[in-house]
């Protein structure tokens, strides 16, 4: 069987989904739908397509009829759109605002204005639940156009207007909007191929936020300006500042976003050299696991997961990251939890010294499509396989055939990854080549040192930290 949108979806639904959906079909759905989800969780409870054959499943099916694939996929149609309903009714279940906003517009053009009143009252108790988040900003605009388009709304006082609010909202959300978008360009610049446009709002003429703006907007603007001036340390320091100050105000969703602009910023001072910016992310990282910031709705997001434990592990704070990954790992999406505890298991393993248990851990990892853990697991390798020689547990044709297989994964060129970034990689295999090759000489030259020195001020690549120190501890 091919892959097509109903196994995609059916791949991400949890267990407990899986469950509420057979349920659901039990009770209302057609006889057929019901019984080809049961033959799919046969055949492959992951939804894998390769291992699942139509014919079979038809025939089960439809036991008296000859192989129909149009059948077959009006069933699956079918399916898809059931599975598609549960999750919709599922988030207005859980949603107060949602279900309020769509009660009040279908109350909206009615004769009698109670009940649209009753609506409008209800959303806008729920609504005072969410200030200073994303969402607050164009739902309340949103509410004061519900009351300007009901005809018999008593709410157009003259100083007070609907339509003066809605105003007043659209400004807030449009400066709010202005600033996430042209962080989310500066910040992602750096993992596309394609050029980005220029600023795509006129914020940069903004030198001062005016007096009023709620903290979210005014956090921002601070992390805006701190990416306008990516030198200025101080400014890192008032922006992290402010973020613990006002996080008690900010929505968790929103507040995990300013955090995470805090630490690609380091994250991108670092990697350019400034090596005292691993600090600036421990202290986030820190802060934020004391707090909850990185948790949202008993979820973590893998990325942010992995980085924490990563940092903590360069950074020799090896403790924290045991710790990190023990107490986040249930909250990352069981569909790539194992993987992303296997990469962690392997930063940590390596940053004590263990290098087999951390080429080991590497071998557990399956999702080799997703970029991020390729190219790390490619990374770790590499260095596993160098870090195994040097202490003797390996010999050196062990670093030339990972050297090689490094080379040719990145000669495939198989990820969308920026240019720089895949250069950066593609020197790492160079420079622990060059180590590999002195410690397998006998007479060893005594300029390499000096050599690789030069060449590591010169050449950007990852790791760069770990290979200083590597080339430092070198005689000469």
């Amino acid at each position: 069987m091919k892959d097509s949108n109903l196994l995609r979806l059916l791949r991400v639904l949890t267990e407990e989904e899986v469950r509420k959906l057979k349920k659901k079909l039990k009770t209302g759905g057609a006889p057929h739908t019901i019984r080809l989800l049961k033959e799919l969780l046969k055949s492959s409870p992951r939804f894998v397509p390769d291992t699942m054959d139509e014919e079979k499943i038809f025939k089960k099916l439809y036991p008296k009829e000859l192989f129909n694939k149009q059948k077959l996929s009006y069933c699956k149609s079918n399916l898809y759109k059931e599975a598609q309903q549960l999750l919709a009714e599922e988030e207005l279940a859980n949603d107060a605002i949602l279900f309020q906003r769509l009660l009040a517009s279908r109350l909206q053009r009615r004769t009698d204005s109670g009940p649209f009143e009753d609506a409008m009252a209800g959303l806008e108790r729920e609504l005072l639940g969410i200030q200073n988040s994303f969402d607050y900003y164009f739902l309340d605009f949103d509410r004061h156009l519900l009351r300007l388009k009901h005809p018999e709304t008593q709410k157009n006082q003259a100083n007070l207007s609907p339509l003066k609010a809605a105003l007043q909202s659209l400004h807030s959300a449009y400066l709010a909007w202005q600033l996430y978008f042209e962080l989310e360009r500066i910040s992602r610049r750096r993992y596309l191929n394609e050029q980005l446009p220029e600023a795509l709002f006129p914020v940069v003429q903004l030198q001062e936020l005016p007096l009023g703006y709620p903290p979210l907007i005014r956090l921002l603007f601070l992390i805006y300006k701190l990416y306008q001036a990516p030198g200025n340390r101080q400014q890192f320091a008032n922006a992290f500042q402010a973020l613990r100050e006002m996080a008690p105000e900010i929505q968790p969703p929103e507040r995990l976003e300013l955090a995470r602009y805090l630490l690609n910023f380091c994250i991108a001072q670092y990697n350019n050299g400034n090596a005292s910016f691993l600090q600036g992310q421990m202290a986030i990282y820190l802060w934020g696991n004391e707090n909850g910031v990185f948790v949202v709705d008993k979820a973590i997001d893998h990325t942010i997961f992995i980085n924490a434990v990563v940092t903590a592990a360069v950074a020799n704070e090896l403790d924290f990251a045991a710790s990190f990954l023990k107490n986040n790992q249930h909250f990352v999406e069981p569909g790539i939890r194992s993987d992303a505890v296997g990469l962690s298991q392997a930063y940590i393993h390596f940053h004590r010294g263990e290098y087999l248990e951390a080429e080991q851990s590497l071998e557990t990892i399956h999702g080799k499509e997703n970029y991020d853990f390729a190219l790390r697991r490619q990374s770790l390798l590499l260095r596993s396989a160098y870090g195994q020689y040097i202490s003797h547990i390996a010999d050196y044709t062990k670093v030339e055939e990972r050297c090689n297989a490094y080379r040719w994964f990145f000669q495939r060129d198989a990820y969308a990854v920026s240019e720089p970034r895949k250069e950066a990689y593609r020197n790492l295999e160079y420079f622990v080549r060059k180590l590999a090759w002195y410690h397998n000489q006998t007479e060893r030259p005594p300029a390499l040192k000096k050599t690789l020195l030069k060449e590591l001020d010169a050449k950007p690549s990852v790791a760069k930290e770990w290979l200083k120190g590597e080339v430092a501890s070198l005689p000469g």
